[in-house]
C-alpha cells in the first residue's frame, strides 16, 4: 500500500478496429464500475472510486480503489491497465494499488481483446 500500481500491458489481437477496442474497454469496466473520465480520442478512461472493503457486514469508507485503462500507439495495438487504491489512516489517504482487482480487470480485458499466443 505504499506506492502507486504498475501498468499491465495487453497486446491487442490482430484486426481489431479502434471502435471495437474502445467498446470492449467501456463495456468491460462499466459492468463493475461507474466511469468517471472517458476520452475516446486518446483511448483513456478512468473509473470512479469504488468502496469495496467489508467490515462487520458493511462497506467501509476507509478503503477505495479505481481502475485506469489507456490504449497506446497510433493504432492502439497495446492497452494498459492500472489499479489505484487508498486506505484512510489518521494522517490521510495512504496511496497504493489493489493487485487482486488489477488481475481481475486485466484478465477480463485480456480475454476480450488480447492477442492469442500459439
Amino acid at each position: 500500500m505504499d506506492e502507486p500500481g504498475t501498468w499491465r500491458s495487453i497486446e491487442v489481437r490482430e484486426g481489431m478496429a479502434k471502435d471495437d477496442i474502445w467498446r470492449v474497454m467501456v463495456d468491460g469496466l462499466s459492468q463493475k464500475f461507474d466511469l468517471e473520465v472517458l476520452d475516446k480520442e486518446s483511448g483513456y478512461l478512468r473509473t470512479s472510486w469504488k468502496y469495496t472493503f467489508i467490515v462487520r457486514g458493511h462497506i467501509s469508507e476507509r478503503y477505495r480503489a479505481r481502475i485506469i485503462v489507456k490504449a497506446t500507439g497510433a493504432d492502439w495495438k497495446t492497452v494498459q491497465v492500472k489499479s489505484e487504491a487508498n486506505w484512510l489512516a489518521k494522517g490521510g489517504w495512504m496511496m497504493g494499488y489493489d493487485s487482486r482487482l488489477l488481475e481481475d480487470v486485466y484478465g477480463d480485458l485480456q480475454g476480450r481483446i488480447g492477442r492469442v499466443r500459439r
